[in-house]
């Protein structure tokens, strides 16, 4: 588990980035890389459009866009796209809560018991 920067990526241990995470960015591996490398970690996991899926114990990485312009194209051609299914009428969460949300059921599948 880690986590994988992109060109143009905020720097993780940026005064704000660091009071955001509550210094967590000190107790995970952070690495960065364009998108040859990131491709290359592509594996053959099957992800639903709505991030439903037996959790299968292969790697994955989780790439989030930004908050004002979303995925790149590029980003959009190489990855396989998920979504949370939103309720409500709402359009969609920002880039944080999706993230947190996307990493906490990775979490989980870590932790499960059956």
């Amino acid at each position: 588990d880690g986590v994988f920067l992109l060109p143009g990526c905020c720097d993780p241990f940026n005064d704000k980035a660091i009071r955001a995470s509550r210094g967590s960015c000190f107790q995970i591996p952070i690495v960065s890389g364009d998108w040859v490398h990131l491709e290359s970690l592509k594996t053959s996991v099957s992800l639903s459009p709505e991030f439903k899926f037996i959790w299968e114990d292969k790697p994955l990485a989780l790439v989030v866009g930004s908050e004002g312009h979303g995925l790149s194209e590029e980003s959009k051609t190489v990855c396989e796209l998920i979504s949370i299914p939103m309720a409500g009428g709402y359009e969609s969460l920002n880039v944080s809560v999706a993230g947190g949300i996307f990493l906490f059921m990775l979490q989980a599948r870590k932790h499960r018991t059956c």
